[in-house]
């Protein structure tokens, strides 16, 4: 879905300045480390798992620095500094005192916000998140349709590359995963459609082969949706918000084992934008070989390591939920610096050329989605940052 709405020309646009403005501050170290008083020490640029999350994360960050941005490039330091009268340093200058390029940024952030958040819950550590795919991507459409304030022909052109998305993607075992999750059928905001039937009906023909185990599941997801039996004790009423769901089946189930044996095989699968790529790689070598035994190795190599990534997500859940509750973001991880080269790697070789270390900063979960940013605010211009020995103009002041 990123890559979709990058590839619209408007934000293929906006990005390529955005990236102009990145290559300069990072080829040039004078100017890196006058952003990195105005910010604080934070970056701008923020390493994640894959190109796209990097590059959009990345233009929530600029949203979230507007202001420092503003002020560095408006510092007497800056305007006496010989980069402000070079070619480059003066169209970033133009870039970012522009009010249709934050227009532009605000309108992309409105759209690539809730979509980063997505991929946050199927990166999520501490449950797998098979239950909560569908769920998700229906509550980041209805954020962006809100965040445009219903402006159908604002909104329809971003929404019809996520719609096409997910129409590609979809599988019934996320929608039968969302109406078996308790945290989310429970919920007040849950509607059942004919996509979540459908999709349920799909999975119960498919995984289940007995013709009696299919009818028991059929008629025991009754005392499910009323929230009968063992479903209706207190202690299963909070666990629903508590409990990953396929312990929670485990636990509240016990008097219809057709229906949680079929509940906690679908809601045990993980979903994952990162193992995607290995499990594609996966499949590729698995089809391009002709040797019997050697696919037989392939597909226990791809069981291990589906099975291997399971188990780490239990170990965290279970076993460090410091981390889980602290400031980790399973998107933007220290290190994860080869996707940012695109933003850091000057094509023309400017002078000076200087690429920081990447701090990594976990700020993008951080950024509205309405218009709430202004150039108010302290001016923070007593930095006293110099430029190197080539260009020892004049202090901050």
């Amino acid at each position: 879905m990123l890559k979709g709405l990058g590839e619209m020309d408007e934000v293929k646009c906006v990005m390529e300045k955005a990236k102009t403005v990145c290559r300069f501050i990072y080829n040039n170290e004078w100017v890196h480390n006058l952003l990195k008083k105005k910010t604080e020490g934070m970056d701008v640029i923020q390493p994640a798992l894959t190109e796209f999350v990097m590059s959009f994360c990345t233009l929530q960050n600029i949203i979230f620095f507007k202001d420092s941005l503003h002020q560095m490039f408006t510092s007497n330091a800056w305007e006496q500094s010989s980069f402000s009268r070079q070619y480059v340093g003066n169209e970033v200058t133009k870039i970012l005192l522009d009010p249709q390029f934050w227009i532009s940024l605000m309108n992309i952030a409105k759209v690539s916000k809730p979509l980063t958040d997505v991929l946050r819950v199927l990166e999520s550590e501490d449950r797998p998140s098979m239950g909560y795919l569908y769920g998700a991507l229906e509550k980041a459409k209805k954020e962006i349709i809100l965040a445009f304030g219903n402006n159908e022909t604002e909104f329809m052109p971003y929404l019809e590359v996520i719609e096409k998305v997910q129409d590609e993607l979809h599988c019934p075992l996320h929608a039968a995963a969302y109406y078996l999750n308790p945290s989310m059928y429970y919920s007040s905001n849950f509607s059942i459609n004919n996509v979540i039937q459908k999709s349920l009906l799909d999975c119960i023909e498919t995984l289940e082969h007995n013709l009696a185990a299919q009818d028991n599941i059929t008629r025991h997801k009754g005392f499910y949706e009323d929230a009968l039996g063992d479903f209706s004790r207190p202690v299963a009423i909070r666990g629903r918000e508590s409990l990953p769901p396929a312990t929670w089946w485990s636990l509240y189930a016990s008097d219809y084992t057709d229906l949680r044996r079929f509940a906690v095989r679908i809601l045990s699968q993980a979903c994952s934008i990162t193992t995607s790529r290995k499990t594609w790689t996966m499949n590729e070598s698995r089809n391009s070989t002709q040797n019997r035994l050697e696919h037989e190795r392939i597909n226990d190599l791809s069981f291990v390591h589906y099975n291997l990534h399971l188990q780490r997500r239990q170990m965290v859940a279970f076993g460090n939920k410091a981390l889980i509750a602290g400031n980790y973001d399973p998107l933007c991880l220290e290190g994860m610096n080869n996707n940012a080269k695109d933003w850091i790697k000057d094509p023309e070789g400017l002078d000076g050329f200087y690429v920081g270390s990447l701090k990594c900063t976990q700020i993008s979960s951080q950024i509205p989605t309405g218009d709430k940013f202004s150039n108010s605010g302290d001016d923070n211009t007593g930095c006293g940052a110099r430029e190197t020995d080539e260009n020892n103009d004049s202090d901050d002041q």
